[in-house]
């Protein structure tokens, strides 16, 4: 009689450890599909940025089109690349594509304005009337000499955005190294980075060809 209740104790010990292993798995399997999920839908949309005027930008504006990213700056060689910019942009089909630039200092200190100093400049000089966001830093430094190199410069943080449009990590699919004022980044229709251009790329043909292929 002790022998067959020491026996269905064993038993029915088994069959608890079984049952807490099989949850413990199950469990396991949940997570891991929620971590592959999130990942898979990151997004630029998931990043809040604001416009330079300080409203919240709102991307379901911009859900549907393929977007040029341009890092701007006020004070560089390239500044001359906003006429360009807004010559593009007024032949864009808005439906399906927009253009987006994004004011940093992170190159020789070269946009070191408040946001209405940027708004001036760039309506004053250029008619400039596609979106720009607020100043952030688009690169974890600020380079002090050109070219960019790490012994010449100062460490800061990354915005959310560049962070997320630059580093395969955040948005799995490419890194991206910022090299200058006026790098174009492109971000298709769900709001994924597919690629990038140079600094001093302008011409219109190679942009265009990127941003619609």
């Amino acid at each position: 009689m002790n022998f067959l209740k020491t026996s269905l104790g064993a038993i029915a010990l088994l069959g608890l450890v079984a049952c807490n292993d099989s949850t413990d798995s199950s469990s396991n399997a949940t997570t891991e599909i929620k971590i592959t999920n999130t990942k898979e839908e990151m997004s630029v949309y998931n990043v809040p940025v604001k416009y330079l005027n300080g409203e919240s930008v709102n991307w379901n504006d911009f859900k549907g089109k393929r977007i040029m990213v341009v890092n701007v700056a006020s004070e560089c060689g390239l500044t001359p690349q906003y006429e360009q910019l807004q010559a593009m942009y007024n032949d864009l089909d808005k439906e399906k594509y927009a253009i987006i630039g994004v004011p940093a200092n992170n190159f020789l200190e070269q946009e070191p304005g408040e946001a209405s100093d940027i708004a001036s400049f760039c309506k004053k000089n250029y008619g400039v009337d596609f979106p720009i966001l607020e100043k952030m830093s688009v690169s974890e430094n600020v380079y002090l000499s050109y070219p960019a190199t790490a012994e010449n410069a100062k460490k800061t943080e990354v915005s959310p955005l560049y962070k997320y449009l630059t580093s395969k990590d955040e948005n799995n699919v490419l890194d991206i190294d910022m090299t200058w004022n006026f790098q174009k980044i492109f971000v298709d229709e769900n709001g994924k980075v597919y690629d990038y251009a140079a600094p001093r790329e302008i011409d219109a043909t190679v942009l265009l060809s990127k941003l619609a292929i």
